[in-house]
């Protein structure tokens, strides 16, 4: 009887922080984005550990830390979108909330900064990163990935 009882409340627990994680990336996406700044492209199909190469030029590493959650970080210089006069990083949590066939639908949460090399007054050095990754596995060689994390910064940094 106890063993029933507590399987029943470590579901139910499981079950609310999954809708509490949920309705926290969904009011992230909701937000503004007019202060947003691209970030990353984590995988949200937390299928294995990974090292990615971006044409930014970027480098993502993502490891997988349990069956549905990975961590990962990324560096990037984008000369195609600010002509290398920045610099930016993050770290992440990905965390798989549904798999159905070939479609994945993950919550991302992490901190990011960028560092401005030409003007370093305006620096965010340091925000935060909330909103959900999908994913849609074409073929075994081809994933598409659409990710919508907003970076928020702080009232104090700079920029």
């Amino acid at each position: 009887m106890k063993i029933t009882q507590t399987l029943k409340l470590n579901s139910a627990f499981k079950r609310s922080a999954h809708y509490a994680l949920a309705l926290l990336c969904a009011v992230a996406v909701t937000q503004p984005l007019a202060s947003a700044e691209a970030s990353t492209m984590p995988k949200a199909e937390v299928d294995r550990s990974s090292i990615s190469i971006g044409i930014g030029p970027s480098v993502s590493i993502d490891g997988k830390i349990g069956p549905v959650t990975s961590l990962g970080g990324s560096l990037g210089l984008p000369f195609l979108v600010d002509g290398g006069s920045s610099g930016r990083y993050d770290i992440r949590l990905t965390h798989k909330f549904l798999q159905q066939n070939r479609f994945s639908l993950s919550g991302i949460f992490g901190v990011w900064g960028n560092v401005r090399f030409d003007e370093p007054s305006r620096s965010r050095y340091v925000g935060l990163e909330l909103g959900l990754g999908m994913a849609y596995q074409f073929t075994p060689q081809l994933t598409g990935r659409l990710n919508l994390v907003p970076g928020f910064t702080f009232p104090f940094s700079p920029g």
